[in-house]
């Protein structure tokens, strides 16, 4: 989902940062006894590795449509900012009615 939705100068830097929290969130799985947990991001990221090209030629094509397409100005209504990971780790906040 990061992929498909942000800019690709803003991935170079996003896509590192994700990497680590989901390695320490696989982390605090381990260590609270929940393995599956841990094995499901792992499984996640291998999934990723494999798809990862694809993902950005659909990316390309799907921008290029959307483009084509805009009447207006882009709509930014139901962004949430920031990292939801790190508003639920980090900064407690459990409901997603809480990020804004």
């Amino acid at each position: 989902t990061i992929i498909k939705n942000e800019n690709n100068l803003k991935l170079l830097w996003l896509l590192p940062i994700r990497f680590m929290l989901d390695g320490l969130a696989g982390i605090q799985f381990l260590l609270k006894g929940k393995p599956k947990h841990t094995w499901s991001i792992v499984r996640a990221h291998f999934s990723l590795y494999r798809r990862v090209f694809r993902i950005f030629r659909r990316k390309r094509k799907e921008r290029a449509w959307v483009e084509e397409m805009q009447q207006g100005p882009p709509r930014i209504v139901g962004k949430i900012p920031g990292s939801i990971i790190w508003s639920y780790f980090i900064r407690g906040k459990k409901k997603f009615s809480n990020l804004g």
